[in-house]
């Protein structure tokens, strides 16, 4: 049983490890937003890219493991497992599998906001650009007839 009960908990400690590094790039990429900084930003989104790489290493190295006992790489496959376990090693297992849950939920709420930081940014440069353009209202890639409306035009903020 420990053929396959020591590699799981190392590769859930492995993915744990990995997933706490990109919660904190990810924060490091929300600072940056917020300080509108390019240097930091672009710093903050290597290391996510980065982390991202080893976290899928991880996420495959743990896929392989359960694949190799015909279990299925989701929470009821986890489940299946840990309820199969002798209690002496369902407590490590357990653990760290619920840490895992936790620190992803962390990591997908906090792409969640750095998302809506992002959207938010890019939504106040386009109304800046319609401003500067003298448009009164963004323009739409296509109206609803399919066609690419007229621009309304007035006139332009840098011809002012």
């Amino acid at each position: 049983m420990n053929s396959f009960l020591d590699p799981l908990l190392a590769v859930l400690q492995s993915q744990i490890h990995a997933s706490y590094e990109l919660l904190q790039a990810m924060e490091a990429e929300l600072e940056a937003l917020k300080r509108r900084d390019a240097a930091m930003l672009e710093q903050a989104v290597e290391r996510k890219s980065k982390t991202v790489d080893v976290l899928r290493e991880a996420s495959d190295a743990h896929a392989a493991l359960m694949s190799s006992r015909g279990l299925d790489m989701n929470a009821s496959g986890m489940q299946n497992y840990l309820s199969a376990v002798a209690p002496v090693r369902h407590d490590a297992l357990s653990q760290a599998w619920s840490e895992l849950r936790d620190i992803a939920s962390q990591v997908f709420d906090h792409n969640r906001v750095n998302g809506q930081v992002i959207k938010l940014g890019h939504d106040m440069t386009e109304q800046l650009l319609h401003a500067l353009r003298g448009e009164d209202k963004p323009a739409s890639l296509y109206g609803p007839n399919g066609a690419v409306p007229a621009a309304r035009s007035s006139r332009p903020l840098a011809q002012a």
